[in-house]
């Protein structure tokens, strides 16, 4: 009961309520002219609340970092440029936290065995940008490193005192965030499987020009994917049948709370009764993960289980029981979870509509993701000759690539397959490409220092 209470009380709805409220009115405003009206609306609402506490104006900057997928909610054109409501948000707090800091309202405060990681984050991003600027241009530059400029929310950041209340908050504000995400991804499922028409036309459009999340058909044949044949060979998806893909990005807190719900039932103390929110949270954050079909998300979250395991089967031999007993109820709860996105697909109410006369419906048959995965390994050789070019200091943002790819869309525009994109699907070759080996170390120490936190709470 003392977990619940840290992840669920007043501030967790209200979270969930502005969230909704939000993505509501950017339904019915987006693309229209209160559009404007909205974005300068929120604009002096995040200033107002920054400026009253800069705790919670961080906080709401966040809630939109983790629920909002590209930021791109709302769009307005200002001087020719897209303004989203992620930089509204952004200039709002630190306009905030400038006007706080020249008038001594609040002091960052620096601490080298937490900070160093972001220190040499920031200088590692200073220098890709500056060498990017000067072999790639600048417009290509800026839009390859602006994610980078919300490092500067670490300056309000460390002018916080965070004490339990406001870390407490945190928790609420974050398990808010989780049962929306994964609420939407749900929610997302069954709309996409149960309506036709005009009214799904709509759907698709807002999230897709949104940014929110990526719906992709997926159809069942006797030439799919693993998980497809196995359905449609113990007849639980017969070939003809159908489901969407719902990737958002903001997925990746799922995965965070899934690990944090392993831990929870995992190092429970002896003689204690695991909570059955436990069971029930790990079930549908679990559900929306495996709705968004991310080899990567499922990836690291199977590596992270394995080792939340080990690690509480060896500190848990004497203090800790039950761990081989829950750890097979979650494996039960990951069954219950495949069983309830079947449900969500199949549920007979309200009837669904048959889209094997669609015009993408056989488009989508034929087009497997297995051409995604060999474009990612396409481009894996032409990235390491380009990073043992420059390792140590990297080619700078805006670096591009060229290789073969086998997207049947971008085929249709080249034959050969050749593309050219500094937008790179590997992570950390990215980082090392375009930071050298200075940005690749700044999140190895960073990795490390959360091993050493992990590590001191163990004891």
């Amino acid at each position: 009961m003392y977990e619940f209470k840290q992840f669920f009380g007043p501030l967790t709805w209200k979270t969930i309520f502005l969230i909704a409220a939000v993505h509501l009115l950017a339904f019915f405003g987006r693309n229209s002219v209160l559009e404007w009206p909205l974005i300068i609306f929120l604009a002096v609402l995040v200033i107002l609340v920054t400026w009253r506490s800069l705790a919670l104006g961080l906080s709401w900057a966040w809630v939109e970092l983790f629920t909002g997928g590209h930021g791109h909610l709302l769009d307005v054109e200002l001087l020719g440029f897209s303004v989203s409501i992620r930089m509204v948000i952004f200039a709002a707090v630190m306009l905030v936290w400038v006007i706080g800091w020249a008038t001594r309202k609040w002091r960052p405060t620096f601490l080298w065995s937490r900070d160093l990681p972001w220190a040499i984050l920031i200088l590692a991003v200073m220098l890709g940008f500056f060498i990017g600027i000067s072999g790639n241009g600048f417009s290509t530059t800026f839009d390859d490193m602006n994610g980078y400029l919300t490092l500067l929310y670490l300056l309000p950041v460390i002018s916080v005192p965070w004490d339990n209340n406001l870390r407490r908050d945190l928790l609420q504000i974050f398990a808010g965030c989780v049962v929306w995400i994964a609420g939407l991804s749900v929610l997302l499922a069954f709309l996409f499987t149960h309506l036709g028409g005009d009214t799904l036309h709509v759907l698709y459009t807002f999230v897709r020009d949104s940014r929110l999340a990526e719906i992709t058909l997926q159809v069942v044949d006797n030439k799919g994917e693993f998980l497809e044949l196995y359905l449609n060979k113990f007849g639980l998806m017969p070939a003809g049948n159908y489901w969407y893909r719902i990737f958002m990005p903001s997925q990746l807190i799922l995965v965070f709370a899934v690990l944090l719900l392993s831990a929870l039932a995992l190092f429970s103390w002896r003689g204690s009764r695991l909570a059955p929110w436990i069971w029930a949270g790990f079930i549908f954050t679990l559900t929306g993960i495996l709705l968004s079909m991310s080899r990567s998300f499922l990836l690291g979250l199977a590596v992270a289980s394995v080792f939340i395991f080990i690690t509480a089967w060896t500190v848990g031999k004497k203090r800790l029981v039950n761990i081989p007993k829950r750890t097979l109820g979650l494996i039960f709860c990951g069954l219950i979870s495949i069983s309830f996105i079947w449900l969500i697909v199949n549920l007979p109410i309200p009837t669904r509509p048959d889209l094997t006369e669609a015009s993408f419906f056989a488009t989508s048959a034929q087009t497997g993701r297995v051409q995604a995965v060999t474009s990612r390994f396409n481009l894996l050789s032409p990235m390491m000759e380009q990073i043992w070019e420059h390792p140590w200091l990297g080619s700078g943002f805006g670096t591009v690539i060229t290789y073969t790819t086998d997207d049947p869309r971008l085929r249709a525009q080249d034959a050969t397959g050749e593309y050219t994109t500094y937008r790179l699907e590997w992570g950390y070759h990215d980082i090392w490409l375009k930071m050298g080996a200075l940005g690749l170390s700044a999140f190895i120490l960073y990795v490390l220092c959360i091993g050493l936190a992990y590590r001191r709470t163990l004891q």
